[in-house]
């Protein structure tokens, strides 16, 4: 973890400072992925700077959402109510 807290308090833009996000996993879309995979146009428009901001905003939620999923699965079991949950 990059110092983050339990549970997680610190801006995740804090924690990832002049750092680039990880890139885990890409996969294609499952209906037109190979035609946008193999688009020489495609390719050149997601090369531009509007579209890496957009990526780099996408990655920076993937890990607000892996912080947050990781600190409510510590406390979030089976058989718990909704309202035992939010207490």
């Amino acid at each position: 973890e990059c110092g983050q807290t339990f549970p997680p308090s610190k801006p995740v833009k804090d924690l990832w400072e002049e750092k680039e996000y990880q890139v885990n996993q890409t996969m294609p879309h499952p209906f037109k992925g190979k035609i946008r995979m193999e688009s020489d146009e495609r390719k050149a428009a997601e090369n531009e700077l509007l579209f890496n901001n957009r990526l780099l905003q996408i990655r920076e939620a993937s890990e607000v959402h892996r912080q947050v999923r990781n600190a409510a699965q510590q406390f979030i079991k089976p058989g718990l109510t909704m309202v035992e949950i939010c207490e």
